[in-house]
């Protein structure tokens, strides 16, 4: 079945996500100066999970419309299932709301990047700027996510490395014009996997005007129709699940980029 294709591939996706986040909080933490040596590895290992997420972001799509035939059939099939597409619908209206919070936190890291060249005119600049878009950042995953408990002790690990970062600065701005080339061509990367994003949440939203011209033709609910809404309300949260997981992975990979560079 197509459900269960595509429960195993954002579940494998999660875990690519959860491997990139593991990854990336080691090697930020411990080692400000010596990770600058082993950046450009992490910058190839985040341009091919990026490539991997585009990858199954394109399969989630082809499921998607898989999904949408599928619904053709179960047309057929449904009579009693009101209750049910109302709780697909308030699934749909949470997957809108991820969605657009992802657009937010992507245009974000998109003025990050973009300022990355600025952060490194002068010390004094970075370490004043660092405390406010640390700050800002912080506000912003407490409102989105709620679940980035663990933040506020990261940022007082930063601060506490910032002492260090007057000898460092020299080697580091050598290496900055590279740097700042990379990340240009992972930003680009993010908006294509944006436009990725917004075209599985145009083939939800044609779903769900689907869902809702079922529900002129269905009156109750049955064993059999809970069993089968159940199972379809199982995806739509896992795509929610998938696209937040895919919020945390841009976080952390800007997280990534940002944090090593300002050390």
């Amino acid at each position: 079945m197509a459900v269960p294709t595509l429960k195993q591939r954002v579940k494998r996706l999660e875990n690519d996500f959860m491997e990139l986040s593991v990854y990336c909080r080691k090697q930020s933490v411990g080692h400000a100066y010596d990770a600058m040596q082993m950046n450009w590895d992490k910058i190839d290992a985040m341009s091919d999970r990026l490539l991997r997420v585009e990858q199954v972001a394109e399969e989630t799509k082809a499921d998607v419309g898989v999904l949408k035939r599928q619904m053709g059939v179960v047309t057929i099939r449904l009579d009693r299932i009101d209750g049910e597409i109302r709780r697909l619908d308030r699934n749909v209206e949470a997957l809108n709301v991820r969605v657009d919070g992802l657009t937010h936190q992507v245009e974000d890291l998109t003025k990050r990047v973009d300022t990355l060249s600025e952060r490194f005119d002068g010390l004094t600049e970075r370490v004043d700027g660092l405390t406010e878009r640390v700050d800002g950042l912080t506000q912003r995953v407490d409102d989105l996510t709620k679940r980035v408990d663990g933040l506020n002790g990261r940022v007082d690990e930063l601060t506490q490395r910032v002492d260090g970062l007057t000898e460092r600065f020299d080697g580091l701005t050598r290496r900055v014009d590279t740097l700042n080339e990379r990340f240009g061509d992972l930003t680009k990367r993010v908006d294509g996997l944006n436009d990725r994003v917004d075209g599985l949440n145009d083939r939800v939203d044609g779903l769900s005007r689907g869902v809702d011209g079922l529900t002129e033709r269905v009156e109750g609910l049955s064993g059999q129709m809970d069993r089968m809404a159940a199972s379809n309300a199982t995806m739509f949260e896992a795509i929610l699940e998938r696209l937040d997981g895919l919020s945390a992975q841009v976080q952390h990979a800007s997280g990534s980029g940002a944090a090593p560079g300002a050390s």
